[in-house]
């Protein structure tokens, strides 16, 4: 049960790291960095390269709370769809953090941003007189 679910039926935390510089996408440097997330999380075993060049590390999506971790050409995103709290989603964006330095080689110089996004998929009404609209965000 997530944090949120008297406001809403799905309730994310994402983090992306926003480099000014290519990251690594060679095979050993990021199945080494896919590995030591693992080693963590061995619930993630869902493995894709998309056809864009983004890699991503998932548990399996129908359990209904799940993590992810992506990495792409300038980016490095993690998630949690429907934790149990904030507390474990904060101790996994930690540990993806300060993995990252170490297995795709770059310092703070080369971060740009970083992105912070709390997710709520909710429906709204709106009274316009003489009935409603509803819509899905």
């Amino acid at each position: 049960m997530n944090p949120y679910s008297s406001l809403c039926d799905d309730f994310g935390v994402y983090v992306h790291l926003n480099t000014k510089m290519e990251l690594p996408s060679g095979r050993e440097t990021v199945l080494h960095f896919f590995d030591s997330i693992r080693k963590t999380y061995p619930q993630m075993t869902d493995f894709e390269c998309r056809d864009n060049g983004e890699f991503v590390l998932e548990e399996d999506r129908e359990q209904g709370t799940y993590r992810w971790v992506t990495l792409e050409s300038r980016r490095i995103g993690s998630g949690y769809v429907n934790p149990p709290d904030l507390e474990t989603v904060d101790a996994q964006h930690q540990h993806v953090l300060e993995l990252a330095p170490y297995h795709l080689d770059f310092s703070t110089l080369d971060c740009e941003a970083l992105d912070v996004l709390f997710a709520f998929p909710l429906v709204w009404n709106f009274n316009l007189g003489d009935g409603f609209i509803v819509g899905d965000t």
